[in-house]
């Protein structure tokens, strides 16, 4: 059982923490430096089980923020996505009134034209053979089936240059 001492104790070594991960952010990578915290935490006058607490404690309530940003930011991403159609439907209805070309300023907007192009191919172009008469033009990338890897991982040995590598992933409910 929690005492509220306990409690108190808890509050207090959470919001330590909580400074201690804010003041170890690298500046340039924006990324926490572990170690640092962690060489910090181990040398603190702090009881195992109490740090343990509260960094499980703080973990689960990071990840719950982090799941309520995400689901804003969705909802976030489902109004941009409708007022950018709202955007689009309004310029299609404008280019139905106006000319090509056409130029139309007032105070308090300006229309006007610009020229762009992009590059479109055949849909059934051969890209080896393109690429042999213009390897100039031509970007190739190379992906790993990696589901496939893990197939012949469990049925026979690996290719050469080709490992897997198992770690342990801590899971905390």
């Amino acid at each position: 059982m929690i005492t509220d001492e306990l409690r108190h104790e808890l509050y207090q070594l959470n919001n330590f923490v909580t400074r201690l991960l804010v003041e170890n952010v690298d500046e340039q990578t924006g990324n926490i430096e572990d170690e640092k915290v962690f060489e910090f935490l181990k040398n603190a006058d702090v009881q195992r089980t109490d740090l343990l607490t509260t960094a499980t404690i703080s973990l689960k309530h990071y990840r719950d923020l982090a799941g309520l940003v995400a689901s804003k930011v969705r909802q976030l991403n489902e109004i941009k996505k409708q007022y950018s159609q709202f955007e689009e439907t309004l310029k299609n209805i404008l280019l139905k009134f106006l000319e090509p070309g056409e130029t139309l300023e007032t105070e308090n907007f300006r229309i006007s034209w610009r020229k762009s192009s992009f590059v479109e191919t055949d849909l059934f172009i051969d890209m080896e053979k393109f690429s042999e008469q213009f390897p100039e033009l031509v970007n190739i990338t190379y992906n790993l089936n990696k589901a496939e890897i893990k197939k012949i991982d469990k049925t026979g040995p690996l290719p050469e240059g080709v490992r897997i590598t198992n770690k342990m992933n801590i899971q905390i409910k």
